[in-house]
């Protein structure tokens, strides 16, 4: 389905909030995830389902798999949010000193070296 497009995009965006000194770093973090991911999430969408349609479960939901998956993806979505939000950059105090209008930008990979604009 469509959910596929979503890894490479994901990845792409990714790529961009790093130096390119850390690409190394970030593809094997994202491989390690995605491999870890596929380990643990058959068995644990497995035993969702399974206890959610066990007799003695007390409760009938067989939808109970999407429903994690859903609260999964939503608090992903507030994690990737919370940590991409895009920071001001920087600037030396020569150049405020200079009566210089720095730009500001949202490079994450910034380094601090001054105050921070306001």
């Amino acid at each position: 389905g469509l959910w596929g497009f979503a890894g490479p995009s994901a990845q792409s965006i990714m790529t961009r909030q790093v130096g390119p000194a850390e690409q190394g770093r970030l593809q094997g973090a994202l491989s390690a995830m995605i491999g870890v991911a596929h380990m643990i999430g058959p068995g644990l969408f497995t035993a969702v389902f399974s206890r959610s349609i066990e007799r003695d479960s007390g409760w009938d939901m067989p939808g109970a798999p999407f429903f994690l998956a859903a609260a999964l993806l939503a608090s992903a979505f507030v994690a990737a949010w919370i940590v991409a939000r895009p920071t001001p950059r920087v600037v030396t105090g020569e150049a405020c000193a200079a009566g210089e209008d720095p730009e500001i930008s949202t490079d994450t990979f910034d380094e601090p070296v001054g105050e921070t604009l306001a």
